[in-house]
């Protein structure tokens, strides 16, 4: 929270900077029992929580999300998701660097790929 700010929204909390504290309100019931442990205190007739001046506010901020991973090291059950709810359903696209292209077919037909961690990934690629 910068000094220069008097108000704002974290995770859907709404803060305001006030000569009493710092006034939440919103959706403040998942942080309800970190609020008590700051001093605040409930206000049933605003439906409001009041912390004391200074308080950090931090604890309302998200985590923060997790470095992807390389492909290399997907499940084969991670990758099949990725191809069922990616762009790319057709599977046109090699998994990781360990998957070998191949043909599934004697004459040339749509590029698919095989895996030994991933499996097979077969295109739907039909030429149209």
């Amino acid at each position: 929270m910068s000094k220069s700010k008097t108000n704002g929204r974290l995770s859907g909390v709404r803060w305001e900077m006030t000569a009493t504290g710092i006034t939440l309100s919103g959706n403040t019931y998942s942080f309800k029992e970190t609020i008590k442990t700051l001093g605040g205190t409930w206000t049933p007739a605003t439906k409001t929580w009041l912390l004391p001046v200074g308080t950090d506010l931090t604890f309302l901020q998200p985590p923060p999300r997790p470095a992807p991973r390389p492909r290399e090291e997907w499940t084969r059950e991670e990758w099949q998701n990725y191809l069922a709810y990616s762009r790319n359903r057709g599977g046109a696209e090699r998994c990781c660097s360990h998957a070998v292209a191949f043909f599934p077919y004697d004459v040339q037909g749509p590029l698919c790929y095989d895996c030994p961690r991933h499996g097979k990934t077969m295109s739907s690629y039909t030429g149209d």
